[in-house]
């Protein structure tokens, strides 16, 4: 089934895939990035992800990967 038609059916189901992330502003996010980054510049977007998820904070990767860039540019160009 093509991506299109699932997401088609799942909106006529009254299903919506964004409604799954969490609603937060780029400042808020980039000061939970900054507290799980904190003493350990190494972990990449996936691990940062995961520890969102832990804490229950689902977003989306590319809002991951932006935050990152924007609490330590360098450690993320390594």
């Amino acid at each position: 089934m093509c991506l299109i038609r699932l997401l088609s059916a799942a909106s006529g189901h009254g299903i919506s895939i964004r409604g799954r992330y969490l609603s937060i502003s780029n400042e808020e996010l980039d000061n939970l990035v900054r507290e799980i980054t904190n003493g350990n510049q190494t972990l990449g977007q996936r691990m940062v992800q995961g520890q969102l998820q832990s804490l229950g904070h689902r977003v989306q990767r590319q809002r991951v990967a932006d935050s990152l860039i924007r609490v330590d540019e360098a450690a993320v160009a390594m």
